[in-house]
């Protein structure tokens, strides 16, 4: 069991980041106020250092990890060290969103940039060398017999896209 519990509802929007949080002590829960998250090198400094003390369950809502067959492709099949690698080096362009089909690559996942006449998944599918969206899904996105399937971390279009959410996200915590 955890001590302390910190969620993150993550924004593009560094003035709607905000965190909520609980500790249990003895034998209660006590939940503080929300509050905005603020510098994010300040929160995750604070995260850690509650984590030296108690046990610290930490949620964010934005996905954290790769699928498996972009892992296989670029050789990151830890999450971590994919983490460190975006935005450096030969990965220094992964946020940026691809415009056009043919900009769509293993080192530059994230499509649309807008929405526009002729976006489809299938140009993300076919850029980034899989076979179907379910490949850019992971395991835990993937349709399960009791609900919907959920969308790709690089889909970046729409109501269910989820790609700007882990730009910021993965981004913020790859530089912090």
């Amino acid at each position: 069991m955890f001590d302390r519990l910190i969620h993150a509802d993550w924004s593009v929007d560094a003035r709607k980041r905000w965190q909520a949080s609980a500790e249990r002590s003895r034998g209660a829960w006590y939940v503080f106020a929300p509050r905005t998250v603020g510098s994010v090198s300040d929160f995750l400094d604070e995260v850690f250092a509650h984590s030296a003390r108690d046990r610290v369950l930490m949620g964010f809502d934005f996905p954290i990890g790769v699928p498996n067959a972009y892992g296989v492709k670029t050789g990151l099949a830890c999450f971590r060290d994919a983490l460190f690698e975006f935005g450096r080096g030969d990965r220094a362009g992964v946020f940026d969103i691809a415009d056009r089909p043919e900009e769509i690559s293993v080192s530059r996942p994230f499509y649309p940039r807008g929405c526009r006449k002729g976006v489809s998944r299938n140009s993300l599918i076919s850029g980034l060398g899989v076979n179907s969206f379910a490949d850019l899904l992971r395991i835990c996105e993937r349709r399960m017999a009791h609900g919907p399937e959920g969308c790709s971390l690089f889909w970046t279009l729409g109501g269910n896209q989820v790609g700007r959410a882990a730009i910021t996200g993965l981004n913020c915590l790859a530089w912090a």
